[in-house]
């Protein structure tokens, strides 16, 4: 086990002037009220244990507002499945919430964590003590749902086709041509703020969402984005001739030559990627290596012999890339050792993720990237690394430091 000290977090302003430290401050434990404000964010962890269709969801790390879904508000650092739920499909990880959907006759979504930005979509009260969840609630949602989203303070979900969200939306993150946050869930519309058409957008296959931005891919491959533009994550130029996109609840769609195929989109804080069917990855918004922001979809070059990329897990600042090959591939911020090769060497080229400088990590078939830590299941084992300074590696809590995971550690309870 390779532990280290943590080093400070720099963050784009992408999100309001809100300082979202990811992974930042001490463990909790349990109490009888949620705290007064946010302070501690994308400091858990969810996954399933195995590749089944349908399973239980684990839980670990920090657990403040009951992002854990455990019934409790206490930190934990042994993964364990989320209280009370039944075979779930998917989920997303969001700042300090937690969502997860189960295909069924009729789709059921929860949520559960904060909501005092009405983020879990429930008739949960957005102030004081009672503005969470500790265990998971059912979001009102009619029809198939096929795909779930979260992001800093907001949700996402398809919804046959249509996208429906819900939570803060001081940037325009819930795409309904407005800019007033919604405890329930609304439809994102085609509209322009000052339009009054609101009709749905449709043709959506999946959707992700950033800090305060949101994306959305289509059946035939293009890519929309709306909410927060700070650092060009809407793939426009903030300050551009034909109108300022700094925040817009305007759909806009993602242009680029380049970006033909789309097959797959992720969102990190301020940055967007998307995997093309030809196995390239490109990314717009905020270049966490370079520390700039860009509007311009720019490719990430892949190392001479790698193998195709098969699917990308987006964090914080950094990103996984899954090889078809079994090999794993981790990019960009890497202060807390997020990337996984040992070091704490930001890199504009992708480096291979390894056990030690003599073994690479292979045989993976899946992987999950958070705030400023990874996760990834190889040999049928999961490992974590990057920052664990709230259990959410499932490692204990160093008691006299702050540190991380700089290689992969098997992961606690999976």
């Amino acid at each position: 086990m390779a532990i280290n000290r943590r080093t400070r977090l720099l963050i784009p302003g992408a999100l309001l002037a809100l300082a979202l430290l990811s992974g930042c401050g001490s463990s909790s434990s349990d109490t009888s009220t949620i705290p007064t404000a946010a302070s501690i964010f994308y400091a858990h962890s969810a996954v399933f244990k195995n590749n089944s269709t349908s399973q239980l969801l684990y839980t670990v790390g920090y657990n403040g507002f009951g992002q854990l879904g455990d019934g409790t508000l206490t930190t934990r650092t042994t993964a364990a499945p989320v209280a009370g739920l039944d075979r779930v499909n998917r989920f997303a990880a969001g700042g300090d919430h937690t969502l997860s959907l189960a295909f069924t006759n009729v789709s059921s979504v929860f949520g559960w964590g904060s909501n005092q930005q009405g983020q879990i979509g429930a008739a949960k009260s957005t102030t004081g003590s009672d503005a969470h969840s500790k265990v998971p609630v059912k979001i009102p949602l009619h029809g198939e749902v096929t795909d779930v989203a979260a992001g800093a303070f907001h949700s996402l979900a398809v919804v046959a086709g249509q996208v429906r969200s819900w939570g803060f939306n001081g940037n325009g993150q819930l795409g309904d041509a407005t800019l007033i946050s919604n405890t329930t869930p609304v439809a994102v519309v085609t509209a322009v703020p000052a339009s009054t058409d609101t009709t749905p957008i449709t043709g959506i296959t999946s959707v992700a969402a950033g800090g305060s931005h949101s994306l959305a891919l289509t059946a035939d491959h293009k890519v929309y984005a709306w909410g927060n533009n700070g650092s060009g994550q809407l793939g426009k130029d903030p300050a551009g001739t034909s109108g300022t996109f700094s925040t817009t609840a305007e759909l806009v769609q993602v242009n680029g030559a380049d970006l033909a195929n789309v097959v797959q989109i992720a969102s990190g804080g301020g940055t967007s990627y998307a995997r093309l069917g030809n196995g390239e990855v490109w990314f717009w918004g905020y270049n966490p290596v370079a520390r700039a922001t860009s509007f311009a979809p720019t490719k990430i070059v892949m190392p001479a012999g790698a193998a195709v990329i098969a699917r990308i897990s987006a964090g914080w600042d950094h990103l996984l890339l899954l090889a078809g090959d079994g090999t794993l591939w981790g990019w960009g911020f890497n202060g807390y050792a997020q990337l996984g090769d040992g070091t704490q060497v930001s890199t504009a080229a992708p480096v291979q993720v390894r056990f030690s400088s003599t073994r690479v990590m292979d045989r993976v078939t899946s992987i999950s990237a958070f705030g400023n830590h990874s996760m990834a299941r190889s040999g049928g084992v999961w490992y974590g690394w990057g920052d664990n300074s709230n259990g959410q590696l499932g490692n204990p809590i160093l008691t006299n430091d702050i540190g991380f995971l700089s290689v992969p550690v098997r992961v606690g309870g999976l």
